[in-house]
């Protein structure tokens, strides 16, 4: 007796089976894309983070040691406080300890010491900020220095001048770090007032600052920050200083290309500022 086959036999003819491996690959792509668009999503704001907190780092730093900053002034003696200048030039004289340029500067500050952070007292010491190259690690970007403060030594980037400096690498990949400089000048002015002189002051952004020696009287100290002729204003330092840093962006994204990892220009003052630019025009000649 013939046996006769059910015409609802189950089961999958081949294309069915083909159809259900291909949709199955398809799901399991997206879902190996969807896991890889996550991972590298959360990798890249973890670096966004970072980043951003570096350069919140750095402005802190840069902030508290410019707020700290303290108009020292240093006598010559035979051996140059500034490689710029001969022996014969400041010799006898006093110079203040600041020295700002567009990539780099350098001064004299009471702020606590980043690699001491456990200090209870603050001591006068020299910082220096600057793009370029930790001579200890070989590390390029923001380098933070830190040194005791040296009569003999002070603001000099000689060997034996760094024998006792640390070096902060505060920041690698870095595009760019510049500096400018509020300076306040006072100069005399015609006044309202019959027979009595008034004082003008000017303020101006400039890239550079360099101090040069003056005679000092030893009669007050004072009467180093006082105008004298041809040299208004130049024995103070500058009211403020602007920050302008930006670091590298390493992002492999298209769209993230163009966006900058930069910290926003910030206007640093500097507190003895305030105190030691006035009355930059003597006394007696603005009573006249």
């Amino acid at each position: 007796m013939a046996t006769h086959r059910l015409k609802n036999e189950s089961g999958f003819t081949l294309l069915e089976l083909i159809l259900s491996l291909a949709i199955v690959a398809v799901i399991g792509a997206l879902s190996v894309v969807s896991v890889r668009l996550a991972v590298s999503s959360q990798k890249a704001g973890g670096d966004k983070a970072e980043q951003y907190q570096r350069l919140r780092f750095i402005g802190e730093q840069l902030t508290e040691k410019i707020h700290s900053a303290h108009p020292f002034f240093l006598m010559g003696t035979d051996a140059p406080l500034f490689s710029r200048l001969n022996t014969d030039k400041i010799k006898g004289k006093r110079i203040l300890a600041f020295d700002g340029e567009p990539d780099q500067v350098k001064f004299i500050t009471t702020a606590g010491r980043l690699n001491d952070i456990d200090a209870r007292t603050t001591e006068f010491h020299e910082v220096r900020f600057f793009k370029g190259k930790n001579p200890k690690t070989g590390e390029t970007g923001v380098i933070l220095v830190e040194k005791p403060l040296s009569f003999d030594t002070a603001l000099q980037d000689t060997p034996e001048s760094l024998e006792e400096a640390t070096f902060i690498t505060l920041a690698q990949n870095v595009d760019k770090l510049e500096f400018r400089y509020l300076k306040v000048k006072a100069t005399k002015a015609a006044s309202d007032q019959p027979g009595q002189k008034s004082v003008k002051y000017i303020s101006e952004w400039v890239d550079t600052i360099k101090t040069e020696p003056i005679e000092f009287s030893g009669k007050s100290q004072q009467s180093l920050f006082k105008a004298q002729e041809g040299a208004e204003g130049r024995m103070s330092l500058p009211r403020a200083i602007e920050v302008s840093l930006k670091l590298e962006n390493d992002s492999e994204d298209e769209e993230d290309e163009d966006e900058s990892k930069a910290l926003p220009k910030v206007v640093i003052p500097t507190h003895t500022g305030l105190v030691y630019e006035r009355n930059l025009v003597p006394q007696a000649e603005q009573e006249g």
